[in-house]
C-alpha cells in the first residue's frame, strides 16, 4: 500500500489510514528531513521487532525514536537532563539525543542499553504523522540494514517492498544523510555520530563545550550508525584520497574495469574511461545526492570509486559515511 505525501495531494484520510496501520503493531515508511524512515510504535514491544526483521537490522543496533513536539517528548521524559532538553529546543534540524531509558518505550528500542536515541524532527509532514499515531514511533532508516539509506521514496520500495505494510510516496529527502547524534554528561555535548546536523551550530547556540568522539574498540554501541559497515553498494567501492596524484591514481585503476567515479562538480572531465556522477560543489548539495548516486552508481559499473571530499568541517559526515560504505578500503 502507498500514499502520495507531496503536501498539496496529502488528504487527511490517507494520514489516519497511515497511522491507523502503526497503531495496529504495521510498519510504515515515511519522509524526514535527513532519510526515509521505517516508523513503527515504539511502546510496541512486537511491533519494534518487526523493524529488525524487515532491515535485517543487527539486534544489538539501537533504534531512534521520533516525537511530534518536544511536549511529547517531554510526557515520556519529564526528568530530561537541562542540556539535552535545550539541545532539542534550540537545535531543529537533524539533531537526536541519547537520554536515559524511559521504561513505556519498548526495550528493544535501546538494544537492551539504559538509554535511548530520541529527535522531533523538523519535517511538518512526519511531525503531522506522528501526532496522528498517537505514539512515538521507532524508525530507523527505510532500507535493507547495511545499504545506503533511502533518500527516495523509489529506494524504499526497491529494498523493503512486500516486507513493510505501506510508504508515504513523497518528495527526495532535503538534507540526505541521518542525523547527528549527541549525548550530553557534565554540561558537555558529545557527538557519537556525524550527521545532517551541524556541530559548528551546536557550539555557537548552547554555549558549551561539544566534542567529537570516536567509536572505540569493544565500546558497547549506545548510539545508532556506529557499526563500521554500513551504506554499502552492492559492488567493491573504494575512496580516492584526495592528493596530488588522486586523478592519475583514478585514471590508472579505470583503465580495464567498467568504473563509476563520484566526484565534486568541475572534476568530471578529468577521469577518463569512467562514468562519471558529480555531486555539487557545497557540502549540504553533496550530502543531498550522497546515497541516491551510490545506488544509482551500483546499477551502472562494477567497481565505484568516491573522491574524498575536502577535509573541513562541513564535509565531515559525507566523509564518514564513503568511508564505511567503501569499508575502508583505499585508492
Amino acid at each position: 500500500m502507498r500514499y502520495n505525501s507531496h503536501v498539496k495531494y496529502l488528504s487527511e484520510a490517507q494520514v489516519k489510514q497511515g497511522a491507523a496501520i502503526v497503531r495496529g503493531g504495521g510498519l510504515v515508511a515515511f519522509r524526514t528531513e535527513t532519510v526515509y524512515g521505517l516508523g513503527a510504535d515504539a511502546t510496541n514491544e512486537a511491533a519494534v521487532a518487526k523493524i529488525f526483521e524487515a532491515k535485517g537490522r543487527p539486534s544489538a543496533n539501537p533504534l531512534i525514536v521520533h516525537f511530534a513536539s518536544v511536549g511529547q517528548l517531554r510526557k515520556f521524559f519529564p526528568d530530561i537532563d537541562p542540556v539535552s532538553l535545550r539541545v532539542v529546543r534550540k537545535i531543529k534540524r537533524a539533531i537526536t539525543v541519547v537520554v536515559e531509558r524511559c521504561p513505556a518505550l519498548a526495550l528493544a528500542v535501546s538494544a537492551g542499553h539504559e538509554t535511548v536515541a530520541v529527535r522531533v524532527p523538523a519535517c511538518r509532514f512526519t511531525r503531522r504523522f506522528i501526532r496522528a499515531c498517537g505514539v512515538p514511533l521507532a524508525a530507523p532508516s527505510a532500507n535493507t540494514s547495511g545499504r545506503p539509506s533511502s533518500t527516495r521514496a523509489v529506494d524504499v520500495a526497491a529494498d523493503l517492498d512486500g516486507k513493510i505494510d505501506a510508504v508515504f510516496m513523497g518528495r527526495d529527502t532535503k538534507i540526505g544523510v541521518e542525523s547527528t547524534v549527541v549525548q550530553c554528561e557534565a554540561g558537555v555535548v558529545r557527538v557519537l555520530r556525524l550527521g545532517g546536523g551541524s556541530t559548528e551550530e551546536l557550539r555557537r547556540r548552547l554555549r558549551c563545550p561539544v566534542c567529537v568522539v570516536g567509536a572505540g574498540e569493544g565500546e558497547a554501541v549506545v548510539s545508532p550508525g556506529r557499526l563500521f559497515r554500513h551504506y554499502m553498494p552492492v559492488c567493491p567501492m573504494y575512496v580516492a584520497l584526495r592528493n596530488d596524484d588522486m586523478v592519475v591514481r583514478v585514471n590508472a585503476f579505470v583503465a580495464d574495469k567498467k568504473v563509476a567515479v563520484i566526484c565534486l562538480s568541475g572534476n568530471e572531465k578529468l577521469y577518463q574511461g569512467a562514468r562519471v556522477f558529480a555531486l555539487g560543489g557545497r557540502a549540504a548539495r553533496v550530502a543531498r545526492g550522497l546515497f541516491m548516486t551510490l545506488r544509482e552508481a551500483e546499477k551502472v559499473a562494477d567497481v565505484i570509486v568516491c573522491e574524498q571530499f575536502p577535509d573541513t568541517p562541513d564535509f565531515a559526515a559525507v566523509n564518514e559515511r564513503i568511508m564505511r560504505a567503501a569499508d575502508g578500503k583505499i585508492l
